[in-house]
C-alpha cells in the first residue's frame, strides 16, 4: 500500500464556514478559475497551432481540450486553475484546522526567495519540483530544524522575470513554534541578507525570506497564497539610481506561458509541498514529534 500524502486528505466543510477565520476564504473563486481555463484554452490553442514539434502540438491539443471542458469535469492537471481549485480545498482545510487547535505556539507565514534561484526557458522541462523543496529542506536543516519543535508547511511557487526570460522559483510557508526561530536564524545567514531581485513597485527591496505572525482573522485568505494557480510575469531591473525596481503582476508572455502549462501539467500536487513534522494519516493532517524529522507532500 502506498504512503498517503497530501491528495488524499478529506474536506473538513465546517473550517470553510468558521468565522473566526475571516470572511474571505480564497483569493479566486470557482467560476474565476473556469474562466481562467477558458482563457487558457484559447492559448493553448494557439500554441498547439504554432508549434512545429509533432509531439508538443499533441500535448498542447490535448491541455486546450483539458481547459475547454473544465467546468463540467475538472481535470487531474497542475495546468488547470479549476483543478487547482477543488485539489487545494481540503489540504487547506486541514491546515487552518491546525491553526485554529494553537497547541504549537505562535503562527508565522511568509516566503523565501533563494537569492540566484532561476532557469531559462530551455531548462523548464529537467525541472524537478521536488529536488527544488529537498534543497529547501536541507537549508532548514543547516539551522537545525529537524530538532525543532512546531511543524512547517511549504510550498512551490514562482515567477517569470520579464526583463530576463528566466523563471524564479520560490516558496511560500506556514510555520509553528521553534520552526519559526529556526526561520529566523536562516534569514540571518549571509545569503539571506542579501534583498531579493523582486524588489517592490515602490523601489524598497524586498528581503530574501519574509516572515510575519498570521492573525486568526485572516487565516483563510492567507492560507490559500500556498496554492496559487498561477505564475505570474513581471519586469524588474535596476532604476536610473541604481534602486531595484519590479512592475505589476500580469500573465507570462508566450511561448513562455504555454511552456510552463506543458510543465505544470506533468507534475504531482504532492510534489510542490514539503512537510516537515507533520505527516498525513487516516484521519487527517497530524502534528508528529521531532524524532519524526520530515515528511513531504509525497514521500521524497
Amino acid at each position: 500500500m502506498s504512503r498517503l500524502n497530501i491528495t488524499h486528505l478529506k474536506p473538513l466543510p465546517e473550517y470553510r464556514r468558521a468565522k473566526w477565520a475571516g470572511t474571505r476564504w480564497l483569493d479566486y473563486s470557482f467560476d474565476e478559475a473556469v474562466a481562467e481555463d477558458r482563457v487558457r484554452g484559447r492559448v493553448l490553442d494557439l500554441a498547439g497551432r504554432r508549434a512545429v514539434d509533432l509531439n508538443e502540438q499533441v500535448l498542447l491539443r490535448r491541455l486546450t481540450r483539458i481547459m475547454i471542458n473544465a467546468q463540467s469535469e475538472p481535470p487531474e492537471s497542475l495546468a488547470s486553475a479549476a483543478y487547482m481549485y477543488e485539489a487545494r480545498a481540503p489540504i487547506l482545510d486541514h491546515l487552518t484546522r491546525l491553526v485554529h487547535e494553537a497547541q504549537h505556539g505562535p503562527v508565522a507565514i511568509g516566503a523565501l526567495i533563494p537569492p540566484g534561484a532561476k532557469f531559462g526557458p530551455q531548462h523548464l522541462a529537467e525541472v524537478d519540483p521536488r529536488k527544488l523543496m529537498m534543497r529547501f529542506r536541507s537549508e532548514l536543516n543547516r539551522v537545525d530544524a529537524a530538532e525543532a519543535d512546531g511543524y512547517l508547511f511549504a510550498t512551490l511557487h514562482g515567477e517569470f522575470c520579464l526583463s530576463t526570460g528566466h523563471y524564479h522559483p520560490h516558496q511560500h510557508f506556514i510555520a509553528t513554534g521553534q520552526m519559526i526561530e529556526a526561520l529566523e536564524r536562516l534569514r540571518s545567514r549571509g545569503k539571506y541578507q542579501i534583498a531579493a531581485i523582486n524588489a517592490s513597485p515602490s523601489g524598497r527591496d524586498t528581503p530574501a525570506l519574509q516572515l510575519r505572525k498570521l492573525n486568526l482573522d485572516e487565516a483563510r485568505y492567507a492560507l490559500s497564497y500556498l496554492f496559487q494557480h498561477f505564475w505570474p510575469a513581471r519586469w524588474s531591473g535596476l532604476s536610473d539610481d541604481g534602486r531595484k525596481l519590479r512592475g505589476d503582476r500580469r500573465r507570462i508572455p508566450e511561448p513562455f506561458h504555454s511552456a510552463w502549462l506543458a510543465w505544470m501539467h506533468r507534475q504531482r500536487l504532492q510534489d510542490f509541498a514539503l512537510l516537515m513534522h507533520l505527516d498525513v494519516r487516516r484521519e487527517g493532517l497530524v502534528v508528529v514529534p521531532p524524532k519524526n524529522a520530515y515528511f513531504n507532500g509525497g514521500g521524497i
